[in-house]
């Protein structure tokens, strides 16, 4: 449990996580998402593979540093039921899958009228129109 939880603490923290969440949008035009981040980085041809090398690295070391600079870490829970926990895999792993083929579909699409005014997606001709 945690014992110094105050309000602005908790405030302080979600400001941080939507500020990075934010800027990670901002410049790389990618949501925090640590299942697409993670697979980005064992991508070994990928050119995203820097930056989210650096963000697996930064969630490791930073409560690494914070345990060295004195701040006490609670020890991870487990629940008990292994089920649980492989249940929770298998649909983190097929929502992965769905988000996945959605964005295979939306590299296939443009737009059908001018970006101020567009309602509507459609599919791109497999051919020129002649």
């Amino acid at each position: 449990m945690i014992a110094n939880f105050t309000p602005v603490s908790a405030a302080i923290g979600g400001v941080l996580i939507g500020l990075a969440a934010t800027l990670l949008m901002l410049f790389n035009g990618r949501v925090a998402g640590i299942s697409g981040i993670l697979a980005a980085c064992l991508n070994l041809r990928g050119s995203e593979k820097s930056w989210s090398a650096a963000f697996i690295a930064g969630l490791i070391l930073a409560p690494l540093t914070a345990s060295l600079a004195g701040f006490p870490m609670p020890a991870p829970r487990m629940p008990d039921s292994w089920t649980l926990v492989v249940v929770a895999g298998v649909l983190a792993a097929y929502r992965s899958a769905i988000v996945h083929s959605d964005e295979i579909i939306s590299a296939s699409t443009s737009l059908t009228c001018a970006p101020s005014s567009c309602t509507s997606w459609s599919r791109r001709p497999s051919t020129p129109a002649t």
